[in-house]
């Protein structure tokens, strides 16, 4: 006799862990793995027999994510990674009986997480337009009306856009007055340059969920946080695991917030070969939307082609063609993550050379 699993957990999609990537050109995965050249990495190996042997302690990275963020250290959390900061925060005000909107299609997690807690969600559908995607507000604040909550990616996961400011303070206004709570994702604000986070005092239903994975290159280190009125940290501190953000992590993140001009500087590079990406591939004839991200959509009616023969040459992108609750606003669209200045140089000469 085999045993019972609950069945909303049997019902989600696993999620397969990739494989084999070291070698590759990592367009993948929206990662930020040209970020740390040498200068950085010498100070990120420097550690001590503390950092290994015992427990983390998390109040100066605090404090420094404080300073960062000119936020009060009690508003602030530290987590493993945003995909648990995403886990703590659904967990705390959903369940089996709450009604959630989301403005889709948006980072797979969302989904995933409430499936698991058995939450019902309410997807209103992003517009395709000519050079992008527009965001649903009249939609999204109808829903509200008989929801438990909303959230937004802002910008966008998968399609890099942007959501107004005046948008997005309707929606907080709306929630405040139905009090239910408002969650942004806003893990690639520092290539947006926009955040929402002075509204935290104005609005105690808002809550920011951040990455140190896509500014500052530290994917694999998992480490992330949540700003948010302090009555929501407490109860998060409540269902976090004491020690779930390791030492290194910690360490890492202590790093390079002390070093934030030297980040800023390299966010410049970076953006400067976005901006020579989008005007290459446009220039050799590719429909190209522009995002406010580490990543650009390519729109190619021949995108299986694409995918293979840049799959031979060792460039993992990623096809999105049928992202969940993408309402088929994705077809034949690739996600590139923005590559390292050698990779661009690799990448210029594929497209030279392929043929549409």
């Amino acid at each position: 006799m085999s045993l019972k699993f609950q069945k909303n957990i049997v019902n989600v999609k696993s999620w397969i862990p990739h494989v084999d990537r070291k070698n590759a050109v990592k367009l993948d995965l929206n990662e930020n793995y040209a970020m740390l050249d040498s200068y950085c990495l010498k100070k990120l190996i420097k550690f001590d027999n503390f950092t290994i042997s015992c427990y983390p302690e998390y109040g100066k990275l605090v404090a420094l994510i404080s300073k960062y963020t000119k936020q009060k250290t009690d508003n602030i959390i530290i987590t493993n990674g945003a995909e648990q900061a995403i886990e703590l925060v659904l967990a705390l005000f959903f369940s089996k009986k709450n009604r959630i909107v989301i403005p889709s299609p948006v980072f797979f997690r969302y989904d995933s997480v409430l499936s698991l807690l058995g939450a019902k969600v309410k997807h209103v559908f992003y517009n395709k337009e000519k050079n992008g995607f527009s965001f649903p507000i009249s939609e999204t604040l109808k829903a509200l009306e008989s929801s438990d909550g909303v959230i937004l990616c802002n910008p966008n996961n998968p399609l890099g856009s942007p959501i107004d400011n005046n948008d997005i303070l309707k929606i907080l206004k709306k929630s405040k007055e139905l009090n239910i709570p408002c969650i942004i994702d806003e893990a690639y604000f520092e290539f947006y340059g926009k955040t929402s986070v002075k509204l935290i005092n104005k609005f105690s239903n808002l809550i920011i969920i951040r990455t140190f994975s896509k500014m500052f290159g530290l994917a694999g280190l998992r480490l992330g946080y949540v700003i948010a009125n302090r009555d929501i940290i407490k109860q998060l501190v409540k269902i976090r695991s004491p020690r779930s953000v390791n030492h290194f992590a910690v360490k890492a993140g202590e790093t390079v917030l002390q070093d934030i001009k030297y980040f800023k500087n390299r966010l410049k590079d970076v953006l400067k070969i976005k901006k020579d990406l989008i005007i290459f591939l446009k220039a050799k004839g590719f429909k190209v939307y522009n995002t406010s991200t580490n990543f650009i959509l390519i729109n190619h009616d021949k995108s299986s082609d694409l995918l293979k023969k840049l799959k031979e040459k060792n460039i993992l992108v990623n096809n999105i063609s049928d992202y969940p609750f993408s309402n088929s606003i994705l077809r034949d669209v690739i996600r590139m993550t923005l590559p390292s200045a050698n990779d661009f140089i690799f990448l210029k000469r594929f497209f030279n050379h392929y043929k549409k």
